[in-house]
């Protein structure tokens, strides 16, 4: 996917899907990379991901072309 096409179809809160396992939730985009919300994290900080790994985006997730061990 493209940067233009990526930036008009996130959306805060929608679901970040790493093959078929949810690692977190939308917070927004920052820069080249897909800021996750800190309250989804066992840690309790925010986490990016580069937009590179988005394969395609619905109404209700974003999924990723990697694991969820890569992340």
């Amino acid at each position: 996917m493209d940067q233009a096409q990526i930036q008009t179809q996130i959306k805060p809160n929608l679901k970040v899907l790493a093959k078929g396992v949810r690692i977190g939730s939308v917070d927004h985009i920052e820069g080249d990379y897909l800021k996750l919300n800190r309250k989804d994290a066992d840690d309790r900080l925010h986490h990016w991901i580069p937009l590179s790994w988005i394969e395609r985006i619905d109404d209700s997730n974003v999924y990723l072309n990697h694991s969820a061990a890569e992340y």
